[in-house]
């Protein structure tokens, strides 16, 4: 099993709940949870780590955890896996955190909290520099097409690494480009196959 955190200060949830829908999509057992019910399994197991291990006894790949910037505590970062911020303005203390960072390229304060800090870092945007990004966007009357482009090689949780692609997908969730970028990225980290996200969203 691996810890996915999601930090998402929206109402809705929207960031988790697309990274969500993907997991499943891409056929991982998954269960999630809200910072309410975070609090309240800690509470009843009496640490992190020991709801991380109680949930390991089920039969699932993925133990999604929500977010917001008030709700995390160190000891929350340095169980997950991976931690997506989904915006540009979102920020946290990731002193504790060692694992795959996954953030909006505009999101200025979360590199300034990470410098001088060796983790691999995955950036979602535009231009050449980012690692991912989305070209041949096609907005069309039944939705919009466009090119996923992972830029640079990544590894997934295996340690497999995946190198440079491109292939077509269609959008998640009323048209959130960077929110789709987003939950591709966390799919194919967690080993979900790019053809099989081609065949689900097209």
């Amino acid at each position: 099993m691996k810890v996915i955190g999601v930090l998402d200060d929206s109402q809705q949830a929207i960031a988790a709940s697309t990274v969500d829908k993907m997991l499943r999509l891409g056929g991982l057992r998954c269960i999630a949870l809200d910072g309410y019910e975070i609090h309240q399994h800690v509470k009843w197991w009496g640490s992190m780590p020991k709801l991380i291990a109680a949930m390991g006894e089920f039969p699932i790949d993925i133990l999604l955890l929500h977010f917001t910037a008030q709700s995390i505590t160190p000891e929350m970062l340095s169980s997950m896996d991976l931690l997506y911020i989904s915006d540009t303005t979102q920020t946290v203390e990731i002193a504790g955190f060692s694992k795959t960072l996954v953030v909006d390229a505009e999101n200025k304060a979360i590199f300034q909290a990470i410098i001088g800090m060796s983790i691999p870092v995955i950036t979602i945007g535009f231009g050449s520099k980012v690692t991912v990004t989305a070209s041949s966007i096609d907005e069309e009357e039944k939705g919009t097409t466009l090119s996923y482009c992972l830029q640079r090689g990544i590894n997934t949780f295996f340690g497999e690494e995946l190198e440079p692609l491109e292939f077509p997908i269609s959008l998640l969730d009323d048209n959130r480009l960077i929110l789709s970028l987003g939950a591709v990225t966390v799919a194919l980290l967690a080993g979900v196959l790019a053809r099989d996200i081609q065949k689900m969203l097209l």
